[in-house]
């Protein structure tokens, strides 16, 4: 007999969430754990659910899914049996240890062939070069393994390129990346220096937190700001050939998965569906340098004066709402909407075309949400209420309102002081 070990996340989601989860998580250690299959988990085929006393309580982390799925499909009725050894109530985690007769091959993670064959045909797309940070992180993830088949016990330069190794390691979303950072956690723990050790719980704690959604919008912002205006990009665009911003965007959307659809509504919603999707690192290069260069081909278009149908379509838009302006906007409503059409003509276009609409519906309803809150329109209508009211089509716009969230807190404040300006 072996034990094999994995982290269990997501407990809020299931039998234990509410107001007694932390207590059952502090007294979680002991107890019995069955694991099986999620066969209803539409995003990993290969998901598995934790279960106790016959209840689903938690999911087995993302990067443990491909090894736990062989295990699990190496038994006779599809089920692990193990016991939970340690847990974390604050980070709403636990760890599960089972026992299997032997230890099997590990097959490893291969690709949709679809990404494949889009690469393939897409093939021109140029894939922008993302800057040395992108290639020094590939330098530390191969030192650190190197170092760690060698060497057991923890040296100064081998803790001070793990650090820097653990600093970037969330911005790289690809399959290879979570396999990689899988595999170092787990030599840092069984290393037996607790030094080592110590960096490997660091690590099972950043793993197990890829995909929620502070992280997502850290990486996020770090695709649209710090990537979007890379040497790199801005040199692909040179080089782009032939290709116009038509056929970019005909390339983007035959991506499987509707990854461009989720990329334009939201980023950090994309960072969070291309984490789970275990996308090779190639394909992922080449999709997401095709949505950064479709971004400067869509702005080139603006600064030719080619977006004022979409101007004036979102102007349409928002003066649905003019009936629900409260008495002290009605005068400076249009004149604050001018503003924010003006300093943010690039964010319009960026969903050009999409559900019904010529211009980036989302952005707009995320502004109005932030407009609501500060009292522009009146508070009776609620952000549902607006959706429904304005009879706005799609589950984009009408989640957009809902949650009234824009990208980031620079926009956010930016918003708060234009408001401020006609107050």
């Amino acid at each position: 007999m072996i034990s094999i070990h994995c982290t269990l996340v997501g407990f809020r989601h299931h039998a234990w969430r509410g107001t007694q989860l932390e207590e059952r998580l502090a007294r979680a250690i002991g107890q019995e754990v069955v694991l099986m299959r999620d066969r209803e988990n539409h995003r990993n085929p290969e998901a598995a659910i934790a279960c106790i006393d016959s209840e689903v309580v938690a999911y087995v982390n993302n990067d443990d899914c491909h090894r736990i799925a062989a295990y699990l499909d190496a038994t006779e009725y599809g089920l692990l049996y193990g016991v939970i050894t340690a847990a974390d109530a604050h980070s709403c985690r636990c760890h599960a240890e089972m026992e299997v007769d032997k230890e099997i091959y590990i097959e490893p993670l291969m690709s949709d062939g679809r990404y494949d064959e889009w690469d393939e045909a897409w093939s021109h797309i140029p894939i922008a070069r993302l800057g040395d940070d992108e290639l020094r992180q590939d330098m530390l993830q191969r030192h650190v393994l190197a170092q760690l088949s060698h060497h057991t016990a923890a040296s100064d330069n081998l803790c001070r390129d793990i650090e820097r190794y653990m600093q970037g390691m969330r911005y790289d979303l690809s399959g290879e990346a979570s396999q990689t950072r899988r595999t170092i956690a787990d030599r840092l723990l069984a290393s037996g220096d607790e030094r080592l050790a110590e960096y490997g719980r660091r690590m099972d704690v950043a793993i197990t937190e890829m995909g929620n959604n502070e992280v997502c919008a850290d990486i996020a912002h770090h695709i649209t700001r710090r990537l979007a205006q890379s040497a790199g990009v801005a040199d692909a665009l040179r080089h782009i050939g032939g290709i116009d911003r038509h056929e970019m965007e005909q390339a983007l959307k035959a991506m499987p998965h509707g990854l461009h659809d989720e990329y334009r509504l939201s980023v950090a919603d994309f960072v969070s569906r291309a984490y789970y999707l275990q996308i090779p690192r190639r394909i992922l290069r080449r999709f997401v340098s095709g949505e950064l260069l479709l971004d400067r081909l869509v702005h080139a278009d603006a600064a030719d004066g080619a977006n004022e149908e979409i101007r004036l379509a979102a102007i349409e838009y928002i003066s649905r709402a003019n009936p629900y302006i409260t008495p002290g906007w009605l005068s400076r409503a249009d004149a604050l909407w001018s503003d924010i059409i003006e300093q943010y003509a690039l964010r319009l276009t960026r969903l050009n075309g999409a559900k019904d609409t010529l211009f980036n519906a989302r952005f707009i309803c995320q502004v109005m949400g932030r407009l609501i809150d500060l009292g522009i329109y009146d508070d009776a209508v609620s952000q549902a209420e607006y959706g429904r009211r304005m009879a706005l089509n799609g589950r984009d716009m009408r989640s957009s309102i809902n949650r009234a969230l824009i990208d980031d807190e620079e926009t956010r404040r930016a918003i708060g002081m234009m408001v401020e300006r006609y107050r």
